[in-house]
């Protein structure tokens, strides 16, 4: 960002439920809050956020205006919303009548897919990583975090949220956790072991917080 910078405009893949969408970020210089609107001309919503917002901030506001975003999304442009598409690891699919099941059968279904595979990569890394005894693993329907480690009952659950991500993503979400298990803070030496673990960390990162899921 250069040192007179007073606007600057980003495009994101925004994931939100397994389903991509179209973001446009405006930082301006002075603006204190954030404002977002659905545009039905180019399918796309915009927010308005202040010039150093950083890109967690954007994504915790996205998450708390998405419902309401999506049912004006709905008043104007509906067909757009009907699909049995949806991205499960990386990869488009299709369901047949997805579109007409309830939030709470959409959640089952991600519990139940993401489940035995983030254990099975928990182990793997479990090894790799010399950790001992062996973590509890659960699956939650968070929305503004993608993982939690807890000391207090040796368990590390994983958000729903990760369902469209591909392997190599939610991979470094399970070394992330796992780097706890060493250091609880993120501090210089989180970090040193994290690298060392998944080298790409940043730039796994970055498209975590986008939403680019491969």
């Amino acid at each position: 960002m250069g040192r007179y910078e007073t606007k600057q405009e980003i495009r994101w893949k925004y994931i939100y439920h397994s389903t991509p969408y179209n973001v446009l970020i405006k930082k301006k210089k002075g603006m204190k809050n954030y404002r977002a609107r659905y545009e039905a001309e180019g399918d796309l919503i915009t927010v308005s956020c202040p010039l150093r917002a950083s890109e967690n901030d954007i994504n915790r506001v996205l998450v708390k205006l998405m419902p309401a975003l999506l049912k004006k999304k709905e008043k104007k442009a509906p067909s757009s919303l009907a699909t049995d598409e949806l991205y499960l690891f990386g990869e488009k699919v299709r369901i047949e009548g997805f579109s007409n099941w309830s939030e709470e059968r959409k959640k089952s279904y991600y519990k139940k897919r993401l489940l035995p595979l983030v254990e099975e990569r928990v182990r793997k890394y479990e090894k790799i990583m010399r950790i001992k005894p062996p973590y509890r693993v659960s699956v939650k329907h968070m929305k503004t975090r993608f993982a939690s480690n807890s000391s207090a009952t040796h368990t590390l659950s994983f958000s729903t949220i990760l369902i469209p991500f591909s392997l190599e993503l939610i991979d470094s979400v399970v070394i992330h956790e796992l780097v706890h298990d060493f250091h609880r803070n993120h501090g210089e030496k989180f970090h040193a072991t994290l690298k060392k673990y998944d080298p790409l960390c940043e730039e796994h990162r970055e498209k975590l917080v986008k939403g680019i899921y491969a």
